[in-house]
């Protein structure tokens, strides 16, 4: 990674936050440890975000897509992703564009030209 201030390169090991547990109250059931290679995908996610343009992460079963998305969240609105609305496809081979459509307009209700909102109240 490119450090803007320093005008330098720094390696991704060494831009992973310190983990600090709270004492003696064990492992939270929904901590994000970050690795090199989280960082690195995280950076990516986010400057591919700041810049407006839609993120489609697959991969395998287990290995964090989920978990990579709840963690920009929750950096994006300040740990309260309450007021975020998201939505979960999970797709395979079998999955086609009239499918994955059919899931979002389950959630999502349109308002005016490209513009969509969350049914309900939500």
């Amino acid at each position: 990674m490119y450090d803007i201030d320093y005008h330098q390169f720094v390696l991704w090991s060494d831009t992973i936050p310190a983990f600090n547990p709270l004492s003696h109250q064990g492992i939270p059931n929904n901590i994000f440890v970050h690795t090199a290679y989280t960082m690195a995908l995280s950076h990516l996610f986010s400057s591919i975000c700041e810049n407006d343009h839609p993120v489609l992460l697959i991969g395998e079963r287990g290995v964090g897509k989920s978990s990579l998305i709840s963690d920009r969240l929750k950096a994006t609105c300040g740990g309260d992703i309450s007021d975020v609305f998201y939505i979960t496809i999970n797709c395979n081979s079998e999955t086609d564009s009239l499918a994955v459509y059919e899931k979002l307009e389950e959630q999502l209700q349109w308002k005016h030209s490209s513009y969509y909102t969350t049914k309900g109240n939500r």
